[in-house]
This record gives structure tokens, sequence and C-alpha cells, in this order.
């Protein structure tokens, strides 16, 4: 059993590196282009310690009766989002007030396409918590790798085709509900589970809503920085501004890509230690060993920003664009951090001490939201960074690690002793190194840009080698190579 378990996670993660490969080759193809043709212009996590406790306690029929709770309440939410809607909608024209007429009415169309998906696709939030509970990786990641696929190619078909905003977003949108109403009917079936919609529990009801409401307004914070920001800038600055912001975000969202291939996928395994009491100090080992592997992807990445970064952005979307690579410097770092905490997160979750983490987060977004506006009409994007830098450093770094040790008694000195500070000099080195490459041999070409950093990720994995990496990760890496060269 315990074998199956192992090979689901390892399984799951392949799949979402195939995911991530097809996401970052598919970003730099159709980025730049989409950028000229268009202009410039958690709840899974609450369904998925509900079922672990289920199961863990061995009450399948509690799992049918939360689904049919959750249904019914997810339904009833979906209701209040529509009059949310139609408010935003009628003063769209209003908060965007330096966006050209034509502007406003491609962001009105994109918003009634987008909202109309969305209230269809809301209900079906809960299916991935639903897969991860059952331990469903490997299908779970096969799906999402296909939904990309699909949402990539039928988007540039269209704009092949003539297509333009509408239909990119139109695509977009639908294929994640259709592929969502698809995992869910494949889950039901493999799970053989039902929703019993004539269950009535208010207790149930009241802890789920409790639970959910907490990690909606976490999740939302956490992304608020990135989504919400752009918004801010269209209000006090400009259309250019936003563009340069978004060419910064995009990158940072492929790192987010990379670094959590692991969320949730030990969230039933936390959940089962803090369920039979397992010490502390197990789940500290646990978030070392996988923050440690989150922490050598993100710090290549940002390394790489650093070092590289400049002459990558004017290679892939143009001189224009170059100041996205300050943006990205000041957002990235954080990320060093917050980006290999997910077993933290996870504790959170386990817990129920989701509510201090959502919290912190609103917080940090307030800080941000006021910080742009304070910048962001001199700076643009840049001001926009250091708002969300700032939001970042306080909430996601100094507090959330507050948290850890203090609430949830993690052990968060030695996670720091052996992850972020035995970093700092291989990332240091590295860094050097990878400047001069740049310094010395200057190129304009995207392609060959790549050839230079596949040379300096041959230095920095020798770096890593050497001075990070400890004799199970060492063993693990080659473990990894004989597979593949036996296969």
């Amino acid at each position: 059993m315990k074998a199956r378990k192992i090979n689901q996670v390892r399984a799951g993660a392949l799949v979402s590196y195939i995911t991530i490969f097809f996401n970052i080759a598919s970003g730099f193809i159709y980025t730049p282009w989409l950028i000229n043709r268009l202009g410039q212009s958690g709840m899974g996590a609450a369904i998925t310690r509900f079922i672990t406790k289920y199961r863990v306690n061995n009450e399948p029929e509690k799992v049918n009766n939360l689904l049919g709770v959750t249904t019914k309440l997810y339904l009833s939410i979906d209701g209040i989002i529509l009059v949310a809607m139609i408010v935003f909608y009628s003063l769209i024209d209003k908060i965007y007030v330096n966006l050209s007429a034509t502007e406003i009415v491609k962001l009105e169309n994109v918003f009634i396409i987008a909202g109309m998906v969305a209230l269809l696709s809301f209900p079906l939030l809960p299916v991935n918590g639903i897969f991860t509970a059952y331990e469903k990786l490997y299908a779970q990641k096969v799906f999402d790798l296909l939904a990309k696929v699909l949402t990539i190619t039928s988007v540039v078909i269209a704009l092949l085709a003539g297509g333009g905003l509408y239909f990119v977003v139109l695509f977009n949108t639908a294929i994640t509900f259709l592929m969502n109403l698809i995992k869910f009917l494949f889950i039901r079936k493999s799970a053989g589970i039902k929703l019993n919609v004539r269950h009535k529990d208010k207790e149930l009801k009241k802890s789920i809503f409790s639970f959910s409401a907490w990690v909606m307004v976490a999740s939302i914070a956490d992304r608020f920085f990135f989504t919400f920001v752009p918004s801010l800038l269209g209000i006090v600055s400009n259309s250019a501004q936003i563009a340069i912001f978004g060419v910064a975000v995009s990158i940072e969202n492929y790192t987010c890509l990379f670094s959590s291939v692991f969320n949730n996928l030990f969230l039933p395994r936390v959940t089962s230690m803090v369920i039979k009491n397992e010490s502390t100090e197990k789940i500290t080992d646990l978030m070392i060993q996988v923050g440690r592997i989150q922490l050598i992807i993100v710090s290549t990445i940002v390394t790489l920003i650093i070092s590289m970064g400049k002459e990558f952005i004017t290679c892939w979307v143009g001189e224009q664009y170059v100041n996205a690579h300050i943006v990205l410097i000041v957002i990235m770092l954080p990320t060093l951090v917050h980006f290999c905490q997910a077993i933290g997160t996870e504790m959170l979750f386990a817990t129920n001490n989701v509510k201090y983490r959502a919290l912190v987060y609103i917080c940090g977004s307030v800080i941000s939201v006021i910080t742009t506006l304070l910048l962001g009409g001199k700076l643009g994007a840049i001001g926009a960074a250091i708002g969300i830098g700032a939001g970042l450093l306080l909430s996601h770094v100094v507090l959330m690690n507050v948290i850890y040790h203090k609430k949830l008694k993690l052990n968060i000195p030695r996670y720091f002793k052996e992850c972020q500070l035995k970093m700092i000099i291989p990332m240091i080195i590295s860094g050097v190194i990878g400047y001069v490459i740049m310094i010395i041999y200057p190129v304009d070409n995207i392609i060959f840009f790549i050839v230079k950093a596949g040379v300096w990720a041959i230095f920095h994995a020798v770096i890593l080698w050497f001075t990070f990496l400890n004799k199970y990760e060492k063993d693990l890496i080659l473990g990894l190579v004989k597979k593949v060269i036996r296969r």
C-alpha cells in the first residue's frame, strides 16, 4: 500500500513536470504573439482535509454526505458571485478611467464570457481536492496536461483563423470548465462516491463553510498581488505599464508552476500524521525534505533571472519591456522562502488553522495596494513591484514563519538552516558566473539565449552537487538517471 502511494506521488509529479514544460514552451512561443496581436491591453484543500479525515477513520458514508452538502453550499455561493459580478460589470467604465473606449468595450465583453463560464465552473472547483484525497495523482495530472494542450492548441488555431481576444478567453475558460466536469465524472466512478444531496447537517455545513471561506479568502489574497495589481495600474498608470508588469508576472507564474509540483500531494499524509498525533519534529523533517527540493528549483530560476534576466526579456518580448527585469527581481526574491514551504501550508489545513494564513495574506495585500497606489503613478510597473515585494516579505516570509514556529510548533530555525542558509553561497557563485557569461557572450536571439542558459545550467548543477545537495538528494538523482538509462 505504501509503495503504491509513493508511486502515485512520483507519477503525479512526473506528469506535472510534463505539463510545466508544455506551459513554458507554449508560453514562450505565443506570449509575444498575444502581446502584438491582442494589444497591450483553495477550495480543493478543504475537501481534501475532510475526505482524508473520513478515510483515515473508515467512514465512507460521511464522504457522500460531505459532497452532497458542499454541492448545495457552493451553488448558494454561486448566486452571491453572480450578484457581485453584475455590480462590478456596471462599474467597469468608472474603475478603469485610463483605458480607452475601445479597451473598455473589450474588457466588458471578455468579462461577460469569462464570468459566465466561471459561474458554471465554481461548483466544480472542489474536484481537485477529491482527486488528492483519494490519491488519484497520476490521473489528475494527466487531465491537467490534456486541458493545457487543448487550450493552447485551440487558442493558436483561433488566432490563425482570424479570431481575437474573445476567442482566446472563450476557449481558455470553456475548456477549463469541460475538463473539470470530465474529472468529476471520472473520480465519481473510479472512487465509487455519491453525492447525497438529501443529507442535512447544520454543524457539518457550518464547519465546511467556515473552513472553505478561510481557504477561499487565503487563496484569493495569495494571488491578489498579481491579479488585482494590473487593475490598479490601469487606474493610476496606463496599458503599457500593465503589459510590462504582465511579462514579469508570466515568468513568476512559470516559477510558481515549477515549485508547486508537490503542493497538496502531501496533504493526505500530513493530515494523517496530525490525526495520529505524530511529533512536529517529524513534520519538520518532511518540510525540510520537500522544501529543499522546491528550493533547488526556485533558486535556479531566481539566480538565472537576476544574472541573465535582462538579456532574456529583450530576446523574448523586446527592448520595450526591459523594465520587467527589475519588476521580476523585486517580486521573485521572496519566492525563495514562500514557494518552498508547501508542507507548512498543508499543516495549516490539516490542523484547521488556515484562518491565520488568510489574515496574514490580507495584511500583505493591503500593503501592496497602498504602495501601488502611492508609487504606481510615478514608477509604473516598478512601483507596483515594490508594493508586491513589501507585501510578500511581510506576510508570506515574516508573519507566516512566525505562525509556523509559534502556532504549529514547527522547528523553523532548523528549516532555514538546512534550506535557505545553505543555498546562499551556491546562488552567489552561480549568479556571478551567469553575469560574466552574459557580458562576455551577448546575444539578441531567444534560441541563442537558451543555448547560453543551458551552458550556465551545467555550471549551476555542478555547483549545487558539491555545495548543497545531501546524500539523500544525490541518491535520488542518481536513481532517476539509472532508471532512465535502463529504460
